[in-house]
């Protein structure tokens, strides 16, 4: 069973360039490393490395791009790694591929020791996560957290298994599938949220559909480390809870149809848990005002009137794109070069 390593990446030329020699290390190594690189320039280092297919995204888009790779590849799985993870175990594909020695097996994933963080003043909340009170409003809200290693609606999961066991969802740094199943579980509407910058949880979304073909493995030993590199993605606290909060509809859309809930349902609970968050959030403004507290409303409030006024539907969301002819022009050009 042959595999191919897929690594998307934007503007971080040496810790690509670093991830690429470490795979090349493993035993096995990967087939073929495929490098779908969106940056504002080539990386010529990598697009002359043997072993090595350097595709150009004309779109800075991680599920395009995760498709985009997908459909260039040839080989029975695919892993999916992102660009600024360090392998800390040269056996992670090992694990990996063994996994799908089972038929009913679609997906894997590996444990990672992750470092990454978002600073304290991000979010500022009053009340501490294991409070009672917390907890109670958690439930009010329907915000409730599921068991390790399950799916919940909201876009809201589980933690990690505290040991090798099947889970419902991934972590998007590393996700390992059955390559003829990632056309069924990367939609177009997904790609067309993440262009608009509207879109967050795509690994959920992505192993959330995976379910509907088959198990997926979580192996509870450390293989890969994620460093805590500095991220633009949470800087912006206005626009951040907008995407938190339009694209919990579109999870908890996913959820209904993946695990067979009721669409009307799951809509009326999401509305239901906005209005609560947009008031707790007020609350929590007018008890103890900052700019991050009051960026934080106004994002939930957009985020809201989003999920009223943007159908998830590619052609509502990028008008003017037609993600087959895009893909279709990226491929060709990857097999030019």
């Amino acid at each position: 069973m042959n595999f191919d390593l897929i690594i998307t990446t934007y503007n971080r030329p040496k810790e690509v360039s670093s991830l690429v020699t470490q795979a090349m290390g493993c035993d096995p190594a990967p087939e073929t490393i495929i490098v779908v690189d969106s940056s504002d320039e080539e990386n010529t280092e990598l697009s002359a490395l043997n072993g090595v297919r350097y595709i150009r995204s004309s779109h800075k888009n991680q599920p395009y791009q995760r498709l985009l790779g997908a459909l260039t590849s040839e080989a029975d799985i695919v892993v999916f790694l992102d660009d600024d993870l360090d392998i800390i175990d040269p056996e992670i594909f090992k694990i990996l591929i063994t996994s799908f020695v089972d038929s009913q097996t679609v997906g894997a994933t590996v444990n990672i020791n992750i470092q990454s963080f978002i600073g304290e003043e991000f979010e500022l909340p009053l009340l501490k996560r294991d409070s009672k009170i917390f907890k109670f409003i958690s439930w009010l809200t329907s915000a409730k957290l599921p068991p390790r290693g399950k799916s919940g609606r909201l876009g809201i999961v589980g933690g990690r298994p505290d040991q090798s066991q099947n889970t419902e969802f991934f972590s998007g740094a590393c996700m390992t599938f059955r390559r003829e199943i990632i056309p069924n579980i990367i939609p177009y509407s997904l790609i067309s949220l993440y262009e608009r910058k509207l879109g967050k949880g795509e690994d959920k979304v992505i192993s959330m559909f995976a379910n509907r073909f088959g198990t997926l493995k979580y192996y509870h030993k450390i293989c890969l480390m994620h460093p805590p590199n500095d991220s633009s993605y949470y800087k912006n606290v206005q626009d951040f809870f907008k995407r938190v909060m339009y694209s919990r509809l579109y999870l908890s859309k996913v959820y209904a149809k993946v695990f067979s809930h009721s669409l009307v349902k799951e809509i009326l609970i999401y509305y239901w848990f906005g209005i609560w968050r947009l008031m707790i959030a007020t609350i929590t403004y007018f008890a103890k005002p900052s700019k991050t507290r009051k960026d934080k409303v106004l994002g939930i409030l957009n985020g809201l009137w989003l999920s009223l006024t943007l159908p998830h539907k590619p052609e509502k969301i990028t008008p003017g794109i037609n993600w087959d002819v895009e893909i279709q022009k990226d491929l060709a050009r990857a097999s030019n070069s």
